[in-house]
């Protein structure tokens, strides 16, 4: 998918607004939201999460609904090949909302663990070595 979008659901590492500000360039507001029918799990050897559908299973994250095209690119580039961006309804405050997330491609859910990821731990245990990590992402003109 590529252009405008209706706003985008996250769930690890872009919920951090530092981390989200230099992957997109975008500085704008979330909201609490929740995504019925994914699970999250752990990426092997890795500090951050994906999700993939699950009956049953719900996510929390942050909506943000103001996304423009800039950020819409560099958001595609650094979740890169593993993830596809697909069209979702979560649930907010204000009630559901047609959103977009990024979803493990089936190509590489073997690499997606049963073990939980919570956003409380990754900013405490993971946070500095994804940064350490990802230091080329923050490149490029976003959107305010």
């Amino acid at each position: 998918m590529t252009g405008a979008m209706t706003g985008l659901f996250v769930y690890g590492s872009l919920m951090a607004p530092d981390i989200m500000q230099r992957a997109s360039g975008h500085t704008g507001t979330a909201m609490p939201a929740r995504l019925d029918g994914y699970f999250r799990g752990t990426i092997v050897d890795e500090t951050y999460p994906g999700i993939v559908p699950a009956e049953g299973e719900s996510v929390s994250g942050l909506f943000y609904p103001d996304l423009g095209p800039s950020a819409v690119r560099r958001l595609d580039e650094f979740e890169g090949e593993m993830y596809e961006r697909v069209a979702v309804e979560v649930d907010t405050a204000g009630g559901r909302i047609a959103a977009q997330a990024y979803v493990v491609r089936a190509v590489f859910r073997h690499l997606l663990t049963r073990a939980p990821w919570t956003f409380d731990a990754f900013m405490r245990n993971g946070y500095r070595r994804f940064v350490a990590e990802y230091v080329g992402f923050d490149t490029g003109e976003g959107d305010v």
